[in-house]
């Protein structure tokens, strides 16, 4: 019984802190959304997709040269934060996130604005799209909120990571509002995303230092051994990070090279409706994290399946309405606010929705597999299931168009969750970890 309360006030504590998440993206995601949808209506499916296209590739770039450290931190940050007594030993281990952060985030920046022009000529960009990826990859740089990041989902402060986000994206409807007023062209619009986003970067770095000051934490470097389980942690993960860049990010480019730059303007709106319904998801994946890396840390693996099983029902039973609701609805609202130019989009939009919802519920078994040690085996994983989505997303784009996007999103992410469901049920019976 004293477990079952325990598990209850960790499951309370839990959507306590996603909800702070919850409400912060919410308003943050209606200031995006409105912003998304009127600067699309105003540039117009060929333009629209022009933006789409160029701050895509930053987002690629971002995602696979620049390390992700708030999931090493917060792995072996998580059980040692809260006694004073580890003090040095955390300090070590955000000094080493830090510099991973600056270094990853420069070394980004530069290959992205120097391959730019290579890989839009490969692609086929028109000049709108050269001219605007390569000076985009700027904002790439500013992106060092690894180490923040995990301080502040250690610490709890979930309200100021909802903050960021609602500032940036404020500021961004602002933006797209004068430019609109004003009838200026993408050019504006690349300015207005790209110095809303640095803002949010802002946001997190400083809220970051707050703790870092607060918890008395130096800049020290660690010893050998730390560095080298660091370093090999933060290697796998960011390896699988890379690994995953093209289920996530190059959708709206293939279908921009397969079809055209209209289509994919198209494409992102529909993935801009997974991004809403992800509102609902990320919010608790951030804030379960810590909770399931504490537990594995300190040996209570079961309590750690428990909790991410539980989470991923509420999510999927919270999602799937919504999806439905939102999708089904855009017989009458894609043309009505939209505009003709992207009828073709409803029917790909309902399916999407969908899977997406389904996918959100399904999707806490990723920071479950990363708390439990398995980094090494999720990148294996995306070794072999990657190349597969690759090919089924250029073949099935060029067959059935924007459903072929969206089936061969299907197909790769419920395939990834059967594998490690498998790995994670083989642990158990064996008594031992993989990872």
């Amino acid at each position: 019984m004293a477990a079952t309360v325990v598990e209850l006030e960790k499951l309370r504590l839990l959507f306590k802190q996603a909800g702070t998440l919850l409400t912060g993206n919410a308003f943050a995601g209606a200031l995006g959304l409105a912003a998304f949808l009127a600067t699309a209506r105003h540039l117009g499916a060929e333009s629209f997709g022009a933006l789409a296209l160029i701050t895509t590739y930053a987002v690629v770039i971002d995602k696979l040269l620049n390390f992700q450290s708030w999931q090493a931190l917060i792995k072996f940050g998580a059980s040692i934060a809260t006694d004073t007594a580890n003090a040095p030993n955390l300090s070590r281990l955000v000094s080493f996130c830090l510099m991973a952060d600056v270094a990853s985030a420069a070394v980004a920046g530069v290959v992205g604005l120097f391959l730019a022009q290579s890989v839009g000529q490969f692609l086929g960009w028109s000049d709108a799209v050269l001219a605007g990826a390569g000076w985009f990859c700027l904002v790439v740089v500013c992106n060092v909120t690894g180490a923040a990041t995990g301080l502040l989902r250690i610490a709890g402060r979930y309200r100021l990571l909802a903050v960021h986000l609602v500032l940036a994206n404020a500021f961004r409807l602002i933006g797209v509002v004068v430019g609109v007023t004003l009838d200026v062209g993408i050019a504006w619009f690349l300015w207005v995303y790209g110095i809303s986003m640095a803002l949010g970067y802002a946001v997190i770095v400083f809220g970051g230092l707050s703790v870092a000051r607060k918890w008395k934490l130096e800049f020290v470097t660690g010893s050998r051994s730390e560095i080298r389980q660091y370093l090999s942690f933060l290697f796998w993960t960011n390896a699988s990070s890379a690994l995953a860049v093209p289920v996530k990010h190059f959708d709206v480019i293939v279908v921009g090279a397969v079809l055209n730059e209209a289509a994919a303007g198209q494409f992102k709106v529909i993935r801009q409706v997974g991004q809403l319904l992800g509102q609902i998801s990320s919010p608790l994946y951030q804030a379960v994290y810590p909770f399931l890396s504490r537990d594995a840390g300190e040996g209570n693996s079961s309590g750690s399946i428990r909790l991410a099983w539980r989470s991923g029902l509420w999510v999927a039973l919270i999602a799937l309405p919504l999806a439905l609701l939102v999708s089904v609805a855009g017989i009458w609202w894609v043309p009505s606010v939209l505009g003709e130019s992207y009828n073709a989009l409803v029917v790909p939009l309902i399916v999407f929705a969908v899977l997406s919802a389904l996918s959100l519920g399904a999707g806490t078994i990723h920071p479950l597999f990363l708390a439990l040690g398995f980094a090494r085996e999720t990148a294996v994983i995306l070794i072999f299931t990657t190349p597969l989505y690759l090919w089924l997303l250029w073949s099935l784009v060029g067959a059935l168009g924007l459903m072929g996007v969206v089936i061969a999103f299907g197909v790769e992410f419920f395939l990834v969750v059967a594998i490690k469901l498998l790995l994670i049920q083989r642990w158990r019976r064996r008594g031992a970890g993989l990872g």
